[in-house]
């Protein structure tokens, strides 16, 4: 996509012939002065069409190679939307844990291989899965491969939304109810 100017850099300069050598003084300090104006004034149009601030060339510079130089385009990631990142790898773990501990709750013990099988045939975990073999091998590795402190930070902002919701809050209440490990938090006595 051609980047469009607008107003006064839309169009091109006029043709305004320098005063030749028998010109006087005069004529000659009026157009430079003449030019001086119009290039300002296109200049401080370029910069506020990139929007930069007047003045900052090198960030003046940057966005038109950006713009023009195919070598400094930002391209898009090519191939379909990637679907697991840290994020939804983390809220599976969570969806999986908590499926294993309601089992056990229930007196139904049922492993994380378990849980994956039955959670990869619901939503929105059943969308996310490319059709083939083996589902719950595919939940099964992407609970693997989560990052514990991403878990362990959505438990957090999950426990503070339910304690503001009740309006209790307290680091041990947060601590406790969403089962966050506490090595590296130290409690003092005074």
């Amino acid at each position: 996509m051609a980047f469009k100017y607008r107003g006064i850099l839309a169009r091109a300069r006029s043709h305004d012939t320098p005063p030749g050598p028998l010109a006087d003084e005069a004529t000659r300090v009026a157009w430079v002065e003449r030019y001086k104006v119009e290039s300002l004034k296109r200049w401080r149009a370029l910069f506020e069409a990139h929007g930069v601030a007047w003045g900052n060339e090198s960030e003046l510079l940057r966005r038109l190679a950006e713009v023009h130089v195919p070598g400094f385009k930002k391209g898009s990631r090519r191939g379909p939307k990637p679907v697991w990142g840290k994020t939804t790898k983390a809220e599976l773990r969570i969806a999986v844990d908590e499926y294993v501990a309601e089992r056990v709750r229930q007196g139904k013990p049922a492993s994380v291989s378990q849980a994956c099988a039955v959670l990869s045939k619901r939503e929105p975990w059943a969308a996310k899965l490319r059709k083939g073999a083996r589902p719950a091998e595919a939940l099964r590795g992407h609970y693997n491969t989560a990052d514990l402190r991403m878990v362990d930070s959505i438990r957090a902002v999950r426990a503070w939304d339910a304690l503001t919701a009740r309006q209790q809050i307290s680091l041990a209440d947060i601590v406790e109810f969403a089962r966050i490990p506490t090595r590296g938090i130290s409690r003092r006595k005074n």
